[in-house]
């Protein structure tokens, strides 16, 4: 029984390190992602707010805005309040911060690119197919 084709779809990457952020990019489009990125908080939101996408990888340690209050704003707004998001961390922050949001997974730095793309995977899958995928 096959497992059929991998999903794929629209993925912010939102990390102040262009290095992670670029490895991240480069791992999710050879996976077929379509992929874009953003450095801070604010303008992750901007983007959310401008466009549909299906995962939010989401960085906890920005600049100004950081990553838990990124997650607060994106709670609050009706088109983004169920968005699937991959918190990716170095920090030792607990799973149990995240317990409350059941669209959150957390995912430690550093990892592999073969990690990551199996995650967001896993992810996309648990989530309705959409009609922009």
């Amino acid at each position: 029984m096959s497992a059929g084709p991998a999903r794929t779809g629209r993925v912010l990457v939102v990390d102040d390190q262009l290095g992670i952020r670029r490895f991240v990019e480069r791992a999710l489009s050879r996976a077929g992602f379509i992929v874009e990125s953003a450095v801070t908080g604010s303008e992750a939101l901007q983007k959310l707010r401008a466009s549909r996408f299906d995962l939010l990888l989401l960085d906890l340690e920005l600049p100004w805005l950081d990553g838990f209050e990124v997650l607060a704003a994106i709670r609050q707004e009706p088109a983004t309040a169920h968005l699937p998001v991959i918190v990716i961390t170095g920090s030792s922050v607990s799973d149990t911060e995240f317990e409350a949001d059941e669209h959150v997974v957390l995912m430690r730095k550093p990892f592999e690119a073969s990690t990551l793309k199996a995650c967001v995977q896993q992810v996309l899958e648990k989530i309705p197919d959409s009609p922009g995928l």
